[in-house]
């Protein structure tokens, strides 16, 4: 049985936040998670902004606005 269980580290062990029954030598696994949350994973994605900006070819960037209609008359002619 899977039992997901919150917690804190007390400075000295981790403490379960749940009267939960354990056994000795039960397998845990133990995720440590981070204080900053949601404003890490914003800095993290405005962080990655532009990143693959030297990948971009500006020659193709015209042809993408219509890229989609040009598959659709390709692949079914165009009716």
């Amino acid at each position: 049985m899977l039992t997901a269980v919150k917690g804190h580290y007390d400075g000295t062990k981790i403490v379960m936040d749940e009267n939960l029954k354990l056994m000795t030598g039960q397998k845990l696994i133990i995720t440590i998670l981070n204080d900053f949350g949601e404003a890490d994973a914003t800095a993290a994605r405005h962080g990655l902004r532009g990143s693959l900006s030297k990948y971009a070819n500006p020659k193709l960037q015209e042809k993408e606005q219509s890229a989609w209609e040009s598959a659709v008359i390709e692949k079914y002619g165009n009716a």
